[in-house]
C-alpha cells in the first residue's frame, strides 16, 4: 500500500493533457475570430458560395434574411449560381 503522503501528491497531467490544451486554444481563437467578423460592421459578405457535390438539385434552400423575412426555394437544380434578391419575387432577379 502506498503511504499517505502518496495520495496527497498533485497528480501530474499526460501527454493527453497537453493535446487538449492546445486543441481548446485553437478552438478559443476560432471563436474569437468569429465573433470578430459577425461583430464588426464592414466585414458582412453579401455573396455566398457553396455546392451540393454529386446531388442533383437541391430539395429546399431557405435564407433568412437579417430584416427578419426569409426567402424559401425548392427543387432548385445543381449547376448554376442564383442570385437571391430580399423582396424580390421568388427571391431571385
Amino acid at each position: 500500500m502506498g503511504s499517505s503522503s502518496d495520495a496527497l501528491r498533485k497528480p501530474v497531467p499526460g501527454r493527453l493533457f497537453e493535446v487538449v490544451k492546445w486543441v481548446s486554444w485553437i478552438e478559443l481563437a476560432v471563436f474569437a475570430g468569429l465573433i470578430f467578423f459577425w461583430l464588426v460592421p464592414g466585414f458582412e459578405s453579401e455573396t455566398f458560395v457553396f455546392g451540393l457535390g454529386h446531388a442533383r438539385f437541391a430539395e429546399e434552400i431557405r435564407v433568412r434574411w437579417p430584416s427578419g423575412s426569409e426567402t424559401r426555394l425548392e427543387n432548385v437544380p445543381s449547376g448554376r449560381y442564383l442570385l437571391l434578391i430580399e423582396g424580390a419575387p421568388g427571391g431571385m432577379d
